[in-house]
């Protein structure tokens, strides 16, 4: 039993010619005679006919390329009426109306069903996509606290976040013969933070303190051999005076 399928070709529901054809038990390139001769009759009516064709297969002697049309509701039952109505013709003009309406219903419902799909698997995407930046985020989070406390919601656009710099604090402790401790100290060593600063050598901190007349912010620990030192409740102070860009500074960085 030949069934007249119609389907949907750029947006329009289309039946193919051959179908009809075999629902008439005629021969098809009888019927696609008929569409060439009144094709621009029907198209003045009921707009372009598709048409399309094949070439034979490789390897198969002779033959021509074997063409059909795409035809709409409309086109498919003017050429009907070209037939004469017997009852294979009134027949398949029922057939027809019938594939029509409900590809009329079917198609857009599957349609539907379809950019259903096609948002549920973006969205899948989307959320993916969303979590595996998140890990990306969370890792560069956790870098960035593990570099210096606060940096991260610095970089994550917080202003009023405080970024703590983390500095190597020293201990050191000078005892007697007995094993006491006779002198301690607490603080980072002037060539750490001359470093930290641009400087070459801890002699250009002492240089640039001298030349703010803030030589208090040093200290001498008693060490195997006596040198200065950072205590470590002056090292925010030294910053902030740096930062102001005070005394000879321009000389030992070259600014």
């Amino acid at each position: 039993m030949n069934i007249i399928q119609v389907k949907e070709i750029g947006g329009s529901l289309v039946v193919d010619s051959r179908l009809i054809a075999a629902k008439l038990d005629i021969k098809h390139k009888n019927l696609i005679g008929t569409i060439n001769k009144y094709k621009s009759e029907a198209e003045e009516e009921f707009g372009v006919i598709a048409f399309e064709t094949e070439k034979p297969l490789k390897g198969t002697q002779g033959g021509r390329p074997s063409e059909w049309a795409y035809l709409s509701e409309d086109q498919s039952l003017y050429f009907m009426t070209l037939s004469k109505n017997t009852p294979k013709v009134r027949r398949c003009k029922r057939e027809l109306v019938k594939a029509f309406s409900e590809a009329k219903k079917i198609i857009p419902a599957q349609q539907h069903e379809i950019e259903k799909l096609k948002l549920e698997l973006e969205l899948a995407k989307a959320q993916q996509e969303n979590a595996m930046a998140q890990q990306k985020l969370l890792a560069s989070v956790q870098c960035l606290e593990a570099i210096s406390p606060g940096l991260a919601p610095l970089a994550l656009g917080n202003p009023d976040s405080v970024v703590e710099r983390v500095e190597i604090v020293e201990h050191h402790a000078a005892v007697d013969g007995k094993g006491k401790t006779i002198a301690e100290t607490t603080g980072t060593s002037k060539t750490a933070i001359a470093k930290s600063l641009g400087m070459k050598k801890a002699k250009d901190l002492t240089t640039w303190l001298e030349s703010i007349d803030r030589l208090d912010l040093l200290d001498t620990g008693m060490r195997i051999i006596s040198c200065e030192y950072i205590p470590h409740e002056s090292i925010n102070e030294i910053r902030s005076l740096w930062a102001l860009r005070q005394g000879n500074r321009q000389k030992l960085i070259g600014e």
